[in-house]
């Protein structure tokens, strides 16, 4: 888990959040997401078998952000930003950003990608506001490991079967090949 810091000590280091490195412009208010989520899958059994709960793993979470902008310096940074970050959108696959923020750091959010970048608003006098929203964009664990030897007569039964039908296969692709 990242190293997270106490926003009464550092108030600043929870304004805005960096994207390999490239810092966001304004201030940067967390509007939603962040959040870790599991999946489950509830089943229930027929007759009096009962129930059961399966963990599927953790959905990928999506950070959505307010950045506003309000003096000539944050629109002239978020120029720059937003070329960025459509740069690395029209790439396929899109580019994959390591995302640095205090606030969704305790539930490990690290790499991402841009789901949207949305249209400019006006929430004060001489305020601007934007919305990006990030998607996670986690490797992939691979489950299981190679496969185990057989432990009862089934199994062993079940793998000469396979073994014998890989056999036939290979008998009928030959036959086939000499029919041609």
């Amino acid at each position: 888990m990242a190293d997270v810091q106490n926003p009464l000590d550092t108030p600043d280091a929870f304004n805005f959040f960096t994207v390999d490195g490239l810092r966001s412009p304004g201030l940067a208010l967390l509007t939603s997401g962040g959040n870790r989520e599991d999946e489950f899958v509830h089943q229930q059994s027929p007759m009096l078998a009962g129930a059961y709960t399966v963990f599927r793993g953790q959905k990928n979470s999506s950070v959505t952000y307010q950045i506003q902008l309000w003096t000539t310096e944050h629109f002239e940074a978020w120029k720059a930003f937003v070329e960025a970050l459509k740069a690395g959108r029209k790439k396929r696959p899109p580019k994959v950003w390591r995302l640095a923020d205090q606030r969704v750091a305790h539930n490990d959010i690290l790499t991402v990608s841009v789901g949207n970048i949305g249209a400019q608003m006006k929430i004060g006098p001489t305020k601007f506001a934007y919305e990006v929203t990030f998607i996670e964009n986690r490797k992939r664990k691979p489950w299981g490991g190679p496969a185990k030897p057989p432990k009862n007569k089934w199994e062993e039964r079940v793998v000469r079967q396979e073994a014998e039908n890989n056999a036939l296969r290979e008998q009928l692709a030959a036959a086939k090949k000499a029919a041609e």
